[in-house]
């Protein structure tokens, strides 16, 4: 018992510390695209949807591509190269899978909704996850050496 209270103490004395710390790093971008369309109306946010759902998927494809790219130029061994580039098409692979489970579950907690309500969610839900996708591939191969 004595542990945690002294944890307890260690952690209240090391909070204003943690928190100028996270005040310093760097804001994570938040990817919410069902609140950027929600000042329209149904209609117009289900197309304001349709083009954040085709305009993530092409912010994907290029950041998949620089991926490659940025592997092609690494400065090491062609067999490390060529494992990536393997290991990135396969994750490709699998990110499609999950973003359609991911989707899918996501459209389901709409239950009974009516209208474009399940179509507004699945849109947002793709737009979202490609998106963030997106964003983890090019902090995944920024620093990647050119020769």
């Amino acid at each position: 018992m004595r542990a945690v209270s002294l944890f307890c103490v260690a952690l209240l004395a090391a909070a204003p510390v943690l928190a100028a710390q996270a005040g310093a790093a760097k804001a994570v971008p938040q990817f919410d695209a069902a609140e950027k369309c929600d000042q329209f109306s149904q209609a117009d946010r289900h197309e304001c949807l349709t083009r954040m759902a085709a305009d993530s998927a092409v912010t994907l494809k290029q950041a998949e591509a620089k991926a490659i790219q940025m592997i092609n130029q690494w400065f090491e061994n062609p067999n490390f190269k060529n494992l990536a580039k393997s290991k990135l098409r396969g994750s490709i692979t699998a990110f499609a899978a999950y973003r359609e489970a991911k989707c899918a579950f996501h459209d389901e907690l709409v239950g009974g909704g009516i209208g474009n309500a399940h179509d507004i969610i699945r849109l947002a839900c793709i737009a979202d996850t490609n998106n963030q996708r997106a964003l983890e591939l090019i902090y995944a191969t920024k620093n990647l050496a050119p020769p």
